[in-house]
């Protein structure tokens, strides 16, 4: 993003604030989205993230890339709004949702409804911590050191996380197929 946008942002310029949320909103919902594997939540927690934005917006000091702030935000809220939502009800994935999962994130390796299905059930399986390094590097394609700056994490915990999901997704894939 663009600092001089950034700056007008700062001042109050609402096309300049505009112009942030049309660049970043997209991937903040596909993050929030892939964590807390609600859509309406999803809906809930982008609008929050980019009306607290705003409101902090002055205060943000060009330390990190204004996309990983944004990101961290993000992933912060998401976290939290997943761990609400687990204390409300343990919740089964819908079919709604993993039809919303091959829309936004619109990989090729996701090809058929019962591959997006078996996609949310594992996902549903991990911790949010697990979930969260899952989705930003698989989904969104973020580099290790992405991660890790969106994060406010050492590389190698990114590193160990990402093992750990993998591991824990490859045994629920073992364990879903043997079902079948």
């Amino acid at each position: 993003m663009d600092r001089e946008v950034i700056e007008k942002a700062k001042n109050g310029d609402i096309k300049a604030f505009e112009a942030i949320y049309a660049t970043y909103a997209g991937f903040v919902f596909n993050v929030v989205f892939g964590i807390v594997q609600n859509r309406d939540s999803a809906e809930d927690v982008t609008q929050q993230l980019f009306i607290r934005l705003y409101d902090k917006l002055r205060s943000f000091r060009y330390g990190a890339r204004l996309k990983t702030y944004i990101y961290r935000m993000a992933v912060n809220m998401a976290i939290n709004e997943y761990k609400r939502l687990r204390r409300q009800r343990k919740r089964l994935v819908s079919m709604e949702e993993v039809g919303e999962l091959h829309r936004l994130a619109d990989r090729d390796a996701i090809q058929d409804g019962r591959d997006k299905e078996l996609a949310y059930q594992l996902l549903s399986r991990l911790s949010p911590e697990h979930r969260t390094v899952i989705v930003l590097r698989e989904m969104e394609g973020l580099s290790y050191e992405d991660i890790a700056s969106t994060l406010n994490i050492n590389i190698n915990t990114v590193r160990s996380r990402l093992s750990r999901a993998r591991q824990v997704l490859m045994a629920a894939f073992r364990e879903i197929k043997d079902a079948r």
